[in-house]
């Protein structure tokens, strides 16, 4: 899946090349890291998008975070624990695995 620069791998046979698709991604199947974290990550064969921190909701059981994917007009929600703790404009990088990512064409919207 690709929007402008932002380019997605997702675990569907049933995709033709260059199909108009939008894909659902779930925010509690997002994981957001740190500059370190990326790094380790890096290796996984997922998709790792670096973006920054475009709001804050904390939630008392969680944190809600809603992070601008670098090069692109894309936000994706993600819900993290309380325990991480990032900031308003903070660079961060979000890992999602290929499975998370559901395709959905024209006859599922």
């Amino acid at each position: 899946m690709a929007r402008g620069s932002l380019r997605l791998r997702v675990a569907s046979a049933d995709l033709k090349p260059g199909a108009p698709v939008a894909v659902s991604i779930r925010p509690h199947q997002i994981e957001l890291l740190s500059d370190q974290q990326a790094e380790t990550a890096a290796g996984r064969g997922g998709n790792l998008l670096p973006g920054v921190v475009h709001r804050v909701s904390y939630l008392g059981d969680g944190v809600d975070y809603q992070v601008r994917v670098e090069g692109s007009d894309v936000i994706l929600r993600v819900a993290a624990p309380p325990s991480l703790r990032f900031q308003l404009g903070e660079a961060v990088s979000l890992a999602v695995a290929p499975a998370a990512c559901v395709p959905l064409t024209e006859g599922d919207t």
